[in-house]
């Protein structure tokens, strides 16, 4: 389970963006075209947090103390896991799939489909990282088929959860990943129109997914070790409607108008 305390988020000392910005490099050196999506989150560090975790607004909470346990290897394995939730839209994904979603068994499937592929690609995961092979799943499958399993076996077991998690894996509690996993608001998450706290909101998601889906196929067109995955969703990505940039535009401008005006405010 997740040990968080009581105290908030706050900005990152230097020794901190010293060790994270090492394991970015190493998670750089994993997926390279995830270079836009971990360039653009907002670090923030959360003592007795446990571990990592992402919020939809895609601010990055980080525990001092194992970002420095863990070290570059680890702890970059693990930047490449919370960027996963984000690329892969397991916020939105799980609104979508189920109404009344089941945040545990949602966060444990995107857990799996995640772990799969850094499993794959030999990222060095802290623990025991959650797979579809430790959750008695098939591998190489997507996260909603998952989740429908997960859902099955619960009703089937009477209603309980299942797969609980190793606390000092990539995640935590149910809840572990944070919202921007698909998993419920924590209480510790900064909110979401909290203009002193960057976040990335709306449009500004939508372009750097696809952006990181294009990395993604020109990645896998030159070099050819992109997990199965990701290449999966990167297709999907970058097959279907062009983005309506108008509606993106839009979106952006208003961001910008509210930014300036919680800036004019304080």
């Amino acid at each position: 389970m997740s040990t968080a305390t009581t105290t908030a988020p706050r900005a990152l000392t230097a020794d901190e963006h010293r060790l994270l910005r090492a394991a970015r490099l190493n998670a750089l050196e994993l997926v390279p075209y995830f270079a836009h999506v971990l360039f653009n989150v907002h670090p923030l560090a959360f003592e007795g947090l446990g571990t990592f975790a992402v919020d939809a607004s895609w601010r990055l909470y980080l525990d001092p103390a194992v970002l420095a346990e863990w070290g570059p290897e680890q702890a970059g394995a693990v930047l490449v896991h919370e960027a996963g939730h984000l690329v892969r839209d397991h916020a939105g994904r799980g609104k979508a799939h189920d109404p009344r979603l089941d945040h545990h068994l949602w966060n444990l499937a995107g857990d799996a489909a995640i772990n799969d592929d850094l499993v794959r690609i030999g990222a060095h995961l802290p623990g025991a990282p959650v797979t579809p092979d430790a959750l008695d799943l098939e591998p190489n499958g997507v996260e909603e088929t998952y989740y429908d399993a997960l859902t099955r076996r619960a009703r089937q077991n009477g209603g309980g959860q299942d797969g609980e998690r190793d606390p000092q894996s990539d995640g935590g509690d149910s809840g572990g990943c944070g919202s921007g996993a698909g998993g419920a608001p924590q209480p510790w998450e900064v909110p979401a129109d909290q203009t002193a706290v960057p976040g990335v909101h709306g449009a500004d998601q939508v372009v750097l997914r696809r952006q990181t889906a294009h990395a993604i196929t020109e990645h896998a067109k030159t070099r050819g070790n992109v997990p199965a995955g990701l290449r999966r969703w990167a297709h999907d990505q970058t097959t279907t409607a062009p983005l309506p940039w108008r509606k993106v535009l839009a979106q952006t401008v208003r961001r910008s108008l509210t930014l300036a005006a919680g800036r004019r405010s304080r």
